[in-house]
């Protein structure tokens, strides 16, 4: 898809040179606001991180469907129910994928996972959330974005705090002139031309497709560590949809997006991660308009080549019967505090202190302290 040349401004010289200063500058990054900009930052490392917000509330229980739970039927979910043989096999006789997310199972495919040879290189996380979960969709996407609670917060946003931690304790000014924002991402776009040698005939021909090949872009062109790009429309409180429906059109983009970044990325696989957020799941029991409702916990995908592949909080071991409802008797209750999904991050990912993770994400350490299970590492970084 090209991209009208009227909307770049800027020489590729200039492009490239404001690529450079971003390194030198030590700190740059956007506002992400309700226009849903992207973010970039950089502060020099290799190290990259790609985050997708799923903007709306993703319904987790049909993205990676806990088959092993009775609970999962046509009667509580009769519009909506994904038969065993059509959904994606996980290879833990536990847990399977909406068929629409086939695209990933390039990365997830690793012999001892399904029997097929691949890099094992995607982590399902099921059942993440935080305690007292909000349900409206501006308090939780907040309390995401900020990794905690808490107000007057400088930086905004855990991503800017985490890097302007490590560009010199917040000593680092970050100009206006240097923010990575969607005109860099075009930028970066028109300098590959838009051909398929830099991917761009793997992501999909949507908005959010173009967004993501651009903001891919971007990350491999400039010392930019940080992107994020938001998929909206995952408000599916009415009409969702059965395979083929609206929600299963929202997978398979996401899924074929995801597949786009592990093969433009191939030389910097092991450097990069890509996660996916949700501001919280859907809940267990679809409602009357064929639909769900804002539940809580959800589904986090975490992919890159140092991930450990495979399916957490989503079998025999860790689901029980009745846990579908485990919830004021309508949810599905978080094992993971989402924070400690971080906190895995920034500290085994970036290399990161465990000490700074309370001012990366605040009331972290207090957190931790009052639901330690929640905070327990899950282990899907080696």
């Amino acid at each position: 898809m090209s991209i009208p040349s009227q909307r770049i401004t800027g020489s590729r010289r200039d492009f490239l040179r404001r690529g450079a200063g971003l390194g030198a500058a030590g700190l740059a990054l956007s506002a992400v606001g309700p226009a849903g900009l992207p973010l970039a930052a950089a502060t020099g490392s290799a190290r990259k991180l790609l985050v997708i917000f799923q903007r709306g509330g993703n319904d987790g229980i049909n993205t990676v469907i806990p088959r092993g739970d009775r609970d999962y039927n046509q009667v509580n979910r009769p519009a909506l129910f994904v038969p065993e043989n059509l959904a994606i096999d996980l290879g833990n006789g536990f847990a399977q994928f909406h068929p629409r997310m086939q695209p990933v199972m390039e990365i997830f495919d690793r012999q001892d996972l399904t029997g097929r040879p691949g890099p094992g290189n995607l982590a399902i996380l099921h059942r993440v959330g935080y305690a007292n979960q909000w349900r409206s969709h501006r308090e939780s996407q907040r309390v995401w974005e900020e990794g905690g609670w808490g107000s007057g917060l400088m930086p905004r946003g855990m991503f800017r705090r985490f890097l302007a931690g490590r560009a010199g304790q917040g000593a680092v000014r970050c100009p206006e002139a240097a923010l990575g924002t969607m005109e860099n991402f075009r930028r970066a776009a028109v300098e590959a031309g838009e051909d398929s040698s830099e991917g761009g005939g793997a992501y999909p021909q949507t908005p959010f497709g173009e967004r993501l090949h651009q903001a891919a872009l971007w990350l491999k062109r400039t010392s930019s560590q940080i992107a994020q790009v938001d998929q909206q429309g995952w408000d599916t409180h009415a009409g969702q949809g059965w395979v083929n429906g609206p929600h299963g059109d929202l997978l398979a983009e996401l899924a074929q997006g995801i597949r786009a970044l592990h093969r433009q990325f191939q030389r910097e696989w092991n450097d990069l991660l890509i996660v996916t957020m949700t501001e919280f799941g859907r809940s267990s029991r679809e409602n009357g308009s064929r639909g769900t409702d804002h539940g809580e916990a959800g589904v986090m995908l975490v992919a890159g080549g140092a991930v450990r592949g495979g399916v957490y909080n989503c079998d025999a071991s860790a689901w029980k019967a009745g846990d579908l409802f485990s919830l004021r008797g309508r949810h599905l209750a978080r094992r993971t505090d989402f924070r400690a999904v971080f906190g895995e991050i920034f500290t085994r990912h970036f290399g990161d202190s465990p000490e700074r993770l309370s001012q990366i994400m605040p009331g972290y350490t207090e957190a931790a302290e009052q639901c330690p299970d929640d905070f327990a590492r899950l282990g899907f970084l080696g």
